[in-house]
This record gives structure tokens, sequence and C-alpha cells, in this order.
């Protein structure tokens, strides 16, 4: 877990002096700002990840391979579904906020890296879940063996991109990094649950229907418009569509049952 562990804070940090040595400080501060705020979305699978890891273990050590299934089948539906919309209101609001908060130079310099590196995080933070199992399943030799693989071409990568694209190119050598990752953790998490990694992300069309009309639509306002209440309107709009066929078609009876009873407690907690 230690060798691990060193291993991922260098993989996390390497980007950022490649870019200093190759590019400019400057740069390095662009890449900064940027980095900050798409590093406020691992907040939430990080917490989940703290109670991802006794269940798991629990569920291993009772040999209970159905219910790890469904936990781990849950967890990584809930990421698939909670991830999308708020990258997108990040997305909305980067340009505005890097603008307001660094300056009007930082909005315009940072906010492609950010958008690079939200692209990143969609399939980073799916890759929490299978971390979390493979820690329960006492394998952190498969992550230190991942991670010390991946040091010496992701340097070679995060160099060669770095110096060619500056801040943007820090952001893809991430971003690609952070894919690589996800997918092979899966992968480990299949050996260990024995099942196929598509299963896992069984959603049907109408999860493919609802992330198209949120991606789409997003991604051209952010083109084609820089006036905020057409952005603001445009965006609540498309944010209640996705809501709205999420919770009529993707989400089964017992998901939904499960968010009605949370919502209920919530509210007679406020009432007292």
């Amino acid at each position: 877990m230690v060798v691990s562990s060193i291993a991922a804070i260098l993989l996390v940090n390497l980007e950022k002096l490649v870019l200093a040595r190759f590019a400019s400080v400057t740069a390095l501060a662009y890449y900064t700002v940027a980095f900050t705020l798409a590093n406020l979305l691992t907040i939430v699978p990080s917490a989940l990840g703290q109670s991802l890891f006794p269940a798991f273990s629990q569920l291993q050590a009772d040999n209970n391979k159905e219910n790890l299934l469904r936990l781990f089948s849950r967890a990584i539906r809930g990421n698939l579904i909670w991830v999308p919309p708020v990258i997108i209101i990040l997305c909305l609001v980067a340009k505005p906020f890097f603008t307001l908060w660094a300056g009007e130079e930082f909005g315009r310099e940072s906010v492609v890296p950010f958008y690079i590196l939200a692209a990143g995080l969609v399939v980073n933070i799916i890759a929490y879940v299978p971390h979390s199992l493979i820690m329960a399943s006492g394998r952190t030799d498969f992550l230190a063996k991942v991670y010390w693989a991946e040091l010496v071409p992701y340097i070679f990568l995060a160099s060669i991109l770095t110096a060619k694209f500056g801040a943007k190119g820090a952001a893809l050598a991430w971003s690609l990094r952070v894919l690589v990752d996800t997918v092979v953790l899966l992968y480990l998490a299949k050996h260990i649950l024995k099942k196929k990694i598509l299963s896992f992300f069984k959603f049907g069309y109408g999860y493919l229907t609802a992330l198209l009309i949120l991606l789409i639509p997003s991604i051209s306002i952010l083109i084609l418009s820089d006036s905020l209440p057409v952005i603001f309107s445009f965006g609540g709009v498309l944010l209640w569509l996705y809501g709205v066929i999420i919770w009529k078609i993707v989400l089964n009876i017992e998901e939904k049952s499960w968010i009605k009873s949370h919502l209920n407690r919530y509210y007679l907690t406020s009432q007292k």
C-alpha cells in the first residue's frame, strides 16, 4: 500500500513538474487553476470510497458474491448518473468563474485545460469504485504494479504533449492516464468479481439518450455563446430534461424508492 501510494503521488503531480520544465511557470499557473476546480469533483467519490471499502470487505469476508456484485454495480451506476450533469454545470460556469477568481487572462487560458480535465474526470471518478474493491480484497500489490508500470510511459507522454501544447497538453496527458487507469482497474475488478466489465454498464438506450441530450447542446452553447443568461437558461433546461429521462426510464423501482425515502427523511428532519 505504501509503495502504491508513492507511485500515485508521483502520477498525480508529474504533469505539473513537466509543465514547469518544458513550458513555463505561467502555463503551470493556468493549469493549476483549472486543476483546482476540476479536483473539487473528487470529493464525492473519495467520500463514497470510505463507505464502500468496509462494505466490500464485509461482503467478501461473508463470501456474499451476489450482494457484492450488486453493490459494485450500483456504485458504478450512481457515478455514471450524477457525474455528467455536475461536469456540465462546472463547464458552463468555468470561464466566468476563472475570470472573476483569477482574472481575464486565466478565464481565457485556463478554460480549455479545464474542459480536457473534466473529460478525464468522467472516467476517473468511476475508477474509485474498483479501486475500493481491490483495496478491500487485500490486493494492494495490484495497485502498486499498475501505478509503477504507468510511471515511465507517463513521463514520456506528459513531456511530449506538454512541450507541444503547454497546459492543454498537460491536461490531455492526465486525462489519457486516468482513462488507462480506469480500464485497468475495472479489468482487475472483473477478476475479483468474476464478471464481465460491460455488465457493470448496462443502462440501455434511455441513459444514452439522456446523455446525448445533455452533452451535445451544452457543447454547442459553450462554443457559440458567451452570454451568461443564455448559458444558464439553456443549461437549466438541459439538466431538467436529463433528470426527467433518468427518472422515467433509467432508474428502476428499487432505486426510485430509495431516493424517495431519503428525500422524505431529509424533509421531515428539516421540519423539526
